[in-house]
Order: C-alpha cells, then structure tokens, then sequence
C-alpha cells in the first residue's frame, strides 16, 4: 500500500480513481490513508470494482467514497460522476453501473 500512497504526490490531486483490488491493496484502507494528507484530503474519491452492486456501493460510500463505478469504466458514466457534486451517487440506487 505505501508504494500505492506514495505514487499519488507529484501534485495536488482533484480527482483519485481507487480500484478496490490495486495490487491486493484494500481500497477503503488505502482511501482512508490518503485522507490524512493535504494534497488529498478534498479530492472526489471515485471507487472502481468489478464485483459491484448495490449493497457495496453503500459500504463503499459510507467508507467515504464520493461515487462508484463498475468495472469496465465507461467513460461517459465517469464523466457524469465528476460532474455530480455532493451526490454519493448519481445512479439510482437500485442500479449498478
């Protein structure tokens, strides 16, 4: 996890993209530490998975999380959720995307 850490400050990030499996790296675990620094306390926290549905999009937003997204990624959906702010999710709950 800390190579993972340390990967992220070459600049202030706005946005981080945390696949749930980088590397065997727990990516709530590694959400929660990149939140004790500055440069990403305030970032949008997208969390990717390929195993996602409604019961761990939940988990993942109250873990802190801004949004989630299914893997593969589709770029549209990804914009719509940077573009959503102050929504934990701008998908209907009862679906995954």
């Amino acid at each position: 996890m800390e190579q993972n850490v340390r990967s992220v400050f070459w600049e202030n990030n706005q946005v981080m993209l945390i696949d749930q499996r980088l590397d065997g790296d727990d990516g709530c675990a590694l959400l929660s530490r990149l939140r004790e620094f500055d440069g990403t306390r305030n970032a949008r926290a997208v969390a990717i998975s390929a195993e996602l549905d409604s019961a761990r999009s939940v988990v993942l937003t109250t873990a802190g999380f801004d949004t989630t997204l299914e893997k593969p990624v589709d770029i549209t959906r990804l914009d719509i959720a940077l573009a959503t702010p102050g929504t934990a999710n701008p998908f209907s709950a009862s679906r995954v995307y």
